[in-house]
């Protein structure tokens, strides 16, 4: 920030600062971008580190640490996972088998009230619509379906499908 006195620099990031998650996300992205698509992904502030071999994931979190401590960003020990073998990530458990949805979504989805109005139908298509690609025919299901407000609703048609 520039001022009459100087240039300063936050320390940390300040209050009121509207994009305050696409800024810090920014950082993060820019701060990794040697190693995005290769060995690394980040969201937010999560940075997930993948790799096959047990020796070639400790080079690579050492390389994301190096880098992190570089741009003068800092790592919280207690809130780090290491050397998983699968992690949720976005409601999606993912491990060496691919992704798969997470049941835990899956349940809040089936245990979702009748909707009886229009704010409860978009509640209900907004929370099963994040799994839309694991639905088959989800927009003719999702459309039959809500069409008569208040009316139980058929969920032995929603199949969740490997993808």
């Amino acid at each position: 920030m520039a001022t009459p006195w100087g240039n300063y620099s936050y320390q940390v990031m300040p209050f009121g600062i509207v994009n305050r998650p696409s800024t810090f996300a920014r950082c993060i992205y820019m701060a990794l971008e040697p190693f995005m698509g290769r060995f690394a992904t980040s969201y937010i502030d999560d940075i997930t580190i993948y790799s096959d071999v047990l020796d070639k994931q400790l080079e690579h979190i050492e390389a994301v640490l190096k880098r992190l401590v570089a741009v003068g960003l800092k790592v919280k020990p207690s809130k780090c996972l290491w050397l998983q073998d699968s992690i949720k990530l976005l409601g999606f458990v993912v491990d060496k088998d691919g992704n798969r949805i997470d049941t835990v979504k899956v349940d809040k989805i089936m245990d979702f009230p009748v909707p009886t109005n229009k704010t409860a139908v978009r509640a209900f298509v907004n929370l099963a619509g994040y799994y839309w690609r694991h639905v088959q025919a989800f927009s003719t299901w999702i459309t039959s379906n809500l069409m008569n407000l208040g009316q139980a609703m058929r969920w032995k048609c929603l199949l969740v499908l490997p993808h």
